[in-house]
């Protein structure tokens, strides 16, 4: 996969149409691209086709994660994460700015133990805004819930504008296709 970290300096990842990405793991976690900053904003636009695939772990298509900057992500092919564990397409997170993710490919989480998330959006104190529209969004779980969208900020306002095609289905665990949830926002 790729992984792009910094401390203080922004990261931005971008992987072209010819770019396939595969990234598997036995006993560890498969990432595809992690972009990492504690203090920059960090930016991903993914063109290319990925794979996170973990035997005994979690999997995550793409994670995009900051503590004092900005996050956004931006995916406009094939996203799949497979695993035993936790299953994430697009994970991402900033403690203190907002996330922004941008979809109009197809994304699939799959996990066989835990649960399966397509696109995950998280902030403590930034706004969350989501755009889907053209591919899919596919999650799928066994024993734990298995959720299309989710989105969550604490004091934050959270956003979603859906126009994609949507499934999550789990067999022992809550299905849910879009949640949305801000605690102050």
């Amino acid at each position: 996969g790729i992984g792009a970290i910094s401390n203080y300096g922004d990261v931005s990842v971008s992987n072209g149409a010819n770019g396939d990405i595969y990234a598997t793991a036995g006993g560890g976690s498969a990432v595809g691209i992690l972009a990492q900053s504690y203090t920059g904003d960090v930016s991903v636009v993914n063109d290319g086709n990925i794979v996170a695939y973990s035997i005994n772990n979690s999997a995550i298509g793409i994670n995009a994660q900051s503590i004092y900057g900005s996050v956004s992500v931006e995916n406009n092919n094939l996203v799949y994460a497979y695993s035993a564990g936790p299953a994430i397409g697009i994970n991402a997170y900033s403690e203190f700015q907002d996330v922004s993710v941008d979809n109009s490919g197809g994304i699939s989480a799959i996990s066989q133990y835990f649960n399966a998330v397509a696109i995950n959006a998280n902030s403590v104190y930034g706004d969350i805004n989501i755009d889907s529209n053209g591919g899919y969004l596919a999650a799928y779980a066994v024993y734990d819930y298995a959720t299309g969208i989710n989105a969550y900020s604490v004091y934050g306002d959270v956003d979603i504008n859906n126009g994609t095609d949507i499934t999550a289905y789990s067999v022992d665990g809550d299905a849910t296709g879009i949640r949305a949830f801000s605690v102050y926002g």
